[in-house]
């Protein structure tokens, strides 16, 4: 909604007078945002909703908001990616194309500083937000692709169960010889068995925000260029290496545990694996440059590292996820020592650590030379776009799925 506030905000700038004044520039924002707000309301409330009337109309419904929120995305893509391009025919010189964009779409010239010189001769722009479309667009699109991402998949599965009437446990369920007391406890929760990788995992942490602001701070300085990025996939192996190794150790210790009745629902699945498939491709491209570039070289030899690294750390994840979720304490002995929840706490915290280092990756476009040199800027640019939004929202996903799983898989129970 930030977003479409900005881009409200840009048709503002525009006079009544100028051949790019036009009144849809002002309705299509008002409209998505007020689509975002009720659609959020209506997942909010009605996500565990089974409908049994009017079922058809129900399917028709639902299907067409999914389908809108896929416009959403792609409207968002191509609009970003429209930006970068003129950017970089700014940086290029390419007038003409420039102009030939600003009357193919105005609501662009307005919201993009780069072509301020001829969006004010074309569409006698004011200039009265200044950069800040510019500046905060990297950080707020990539929120809009996943808002309509978890949406779509949300009224998917909605769609799916359309006629269902799926068995909710009641009351009376719960065995009579689990007291009151006993039932209260089963909703508090407690922090045995996450000390140690609640403790290693804020390390990675702050390690991971040391090594993000020393990036901004040495790339500004030409000296320290290479430093800067050796620094950056340096840290990004290094904490994708113990994240791998928690791994294989919580796959060891969580055999202590039993698999569980109540398997996870689809949805975690279904987001889990197309935000894994997008952070696939951002990898596969980064692989692909690193692997057909000279291979002697420093930088692109860690960047074939560093993605491969990636590539067997995602898969591990989602193995290891798709095992523990199906897991849960079942022996006594088991509620003191929490087999398997110091991973799980530590995962968590690396996760978080890699959500805020993807967020700030869109601006470090000029920042990977191998990349760059292999696709060139605004190639690379673009593929940010398509693909980094996902691998954003997968490391925030997984530590959402890993804290449900640090709750629910190792509380106490009555046995």
């Amino acid at each position: 909604m930030v977003y479409n506030g900005f881009e409200l905000g840009s048709f503002f700038e525009i006079p009544e007078d100028s051949d790019c004044w036009q009144i849809m520039l002002a309705i299509n924002p008002c409209l998505q945002a007020t689509f975002t707000f009720l659609q959020m309301y209506f997942i909010f409330m009605n996500s565990r909703l089974n409908i049994h009337k009017f079922k058809m109309v129900a399917r028709l419904g639902l299907m067409h908001v999914v389908a809108t929120n896929v416009c959403v995305w792609i409207r968002t893509l191509v609009r970003e990616s429209l930006r970068v391009f003129t950017d970089h025919n700014r940086a290029t010189g390419l007038q003409r194309t420039e102009d030939f964009l600003i009357l193919a779409t105005p609501s662009l010239a307005t919201s993009t500083p780069a072509l301020t010189a001829a969006s004010n001769y074309t569409c006698l722009r004011k200039d009265i937000m200044g950069n800040i479309v510019r500046d905060a667009s990297p950080y707020l699109f990539p929120l809009l692709i996943e808002y309509s991402l978890i949406g779509a998949t949300v009224l998917f599965i909605m769609w799916q169960n359309i006629g269902r009437c799926p068995r909710y446990l009641e009351e009376d369920d719960i065995p009579d010889h689990v007291s009151v007391t006993s039932r209260k406890a089963h909703s508090k929760v407690d922090c045995i068995g996450a000390s140690k990788g609640l403790f290693c995992g804020l390390l990675v942490l702050v390690a991971a925000i040391i090594s993000l602001v020393l990036f901004f701070v040495l790339i500004e300085q030409p000296e320290h260029r290479q430093l800067a990025i050796f620094l950056a996939d340096v840290s990004h192996a290094a904490i994708l290496l113990l994240m791998m190794v928690a791994t294989l150790v919580g796959f060891a210790r969580n055999r202590k545990l039993k698999f569980a009745q109540d398997k996870p629902g689809d949805l975690d699945a279904i987001l889990q694996r197309v935000s894994a498939f997008g952070l696939f491709l951002y990898a596969v491209f980064c692989l692909l440059a690193a692997a057909l570039s000279p291979l002697p070289h420093i930088p692109n030899l860690l960047v074939l590292v560093t993605e491969a690294l990636v590539i067997l750390q995602v898969l591990l994840q989602l193995l290891y996820i798709s095992d523990v979720a199906k897991r849960a304490v079942y022996m006594p002995e088991h509620d003191l020592s929490k087999p398997g929840r110091q991973v799980v706490t530590f995962l968590l915290l690396c996760n978080l650590a890699l959500w805020i280092v993807y967020t700030f990756e869109i601006k470090k476009v000029e920042a990977n030379p191998v990349q760059l040199d292999f696709y060139g800027p605004l190639n690379w640019a673009v593929i940010l776009r398509v693909t980094l939004p996902l691998a954003i929202f997968h490391r925030f996903h997984s530590a959402v799925v890993l804290a449900e799983v640090w709750k629910s898989s190792y509380k106490a129970r009555e046995y």
